[in-house]
This record gives structure tokens, sequence and C-alpha cells, in this order.
């Protein structure tokens, strides 16, 4: 009688938990200093946000931001203030900053990109 009783409140507890799950909705701000028509937004933006709502089951949704809350430098402080939840950017737009992202310039700070390819030595 008593695991009857324990799976029985188990079960009237999943029961009853099962509409607050699927009315648990969080929307998500995309932050972006470009148009709505710019290649970026339209064709890589926007096509993410829709596959993550469609995989989430629309219990995560994303809405994209028309325009800017500053210039493009600033949105990674932005990001980091939490004006918005979900950020992109350039990192030639804050050079210095992010020196990790440096080494892809490599290559091309070469007349001949293969000889700047090769290891020292």
């Amino acid at each position: 009688m008593k695991h009857f009783t324990t799976w029985t409140l188990a079960a009237a507890m999943t029961v009853a938990a099962l509409p607050a799950l699927a009315q648990d909705t969080k929307t998500m701000r995309i932050g972006s200093w470009l148009p709505p028509h710019h290649l970026i937004v339209s064709g890589i933006l926007q096509p993410w946000a829709t596959a993550i709502e469609e995989e989430t089951g629309g219990s995560l949704k994303f809405e994209i931001m028309t325009s800017p809350l500053g210039p493009p430098p600033a949105q990674f402080d932005l990001l980091l203030d939490q004006a918005f939840d979900v950020g992109y950017g350039v990192s030639g737009h804050n050079a210095g900053r992010f020196t990790m992202t440096q080494v892809m310039d490599l290559p091309f700070m070469s007349p001949d990109p293969w000889v700047a390819l090769r290891p020292p030595g």
C-alpha cells in the first residue's frame, strides 16, 4: 500500500506540473546593429533563431531587435551589461580587445600568405 501511495503521489505531481512546463516560454532578445534585411540578420540570425525555437518546441523564443542600442564597437559591452540576451560582433571593431582572434590576421600580414603560415625557423 505504501508503494501504491508513493507512485500515485508522484504521478499526480507529474501531471500537475505538465501544464506549467508547457506554458513556460522564455523570450530572448538578440541585439543587432544591422537592418533586418541584411544577410547576417535574414540569412543567419533568423534561421538560427527559428531552428532553436523548433528544437525547443517553442519554449525558447527569440526577438531580433530592429534598431541598435549602440554602434558596433559597443555591442560587446551592451551584452555584458545585459541590455540584450544574445549578441554578435566583429572583433575588428574593437582593435586590441580580443587578442586571441588576431592570429586570424597573420596570413594576411605577409605578401605571401603561404610563407606567413610556416612556423619560424
